[in-house]
C-alpha cells in the first residue's frame, strides 16, 4: 500500500522526468531546468508543494482523517 514516502518520491520523479524531457540528457541542462523552479509552488499529487531557493519542499505538512473512506480536512 502506498504511503506518504510513495506519494512525495513519485513527485519528485514527476519534477526531474519533466525536467529530463526539457533539457535532453545533459546534466548541466538539466539542473537548469530544476532551478528554474526554485521558489515557485507547483501542484502535485501530495497537493501544493512549495520550493525554496535549494530546490527543497518548504510545504507545511497537513494532517486528514479517513472517515468512512473520505479525506477529512480540518
Amino acid at each position: 500500500m502506498p504511503d506518504a514516502d510513495s506519494v512525495y518520491a513519485y513527485d519528485a520523479m514527476r519534477l526531474l522526468m519533466a525536467a529530463i524531457a526539457e533539457a535532453g540528457p545533459d546534466r548541466q541542462r538539466v539542473m537548469a531546468a530544476l532551478r528554474r523552479h526554485r521558489s515557485s509552488t507547483i501542484e502535485c499529487l501530495a497537493g501544493t508543494m512549495r520550493l525554496d531557493g535549494h530546490l527543497n519542499n518548504i510545504t507545511e505538512p497537513k494532517l486528514v482523517r479517513v472517515v468512512k473512506g473520505r479525506l477529512i480536512v480540518p
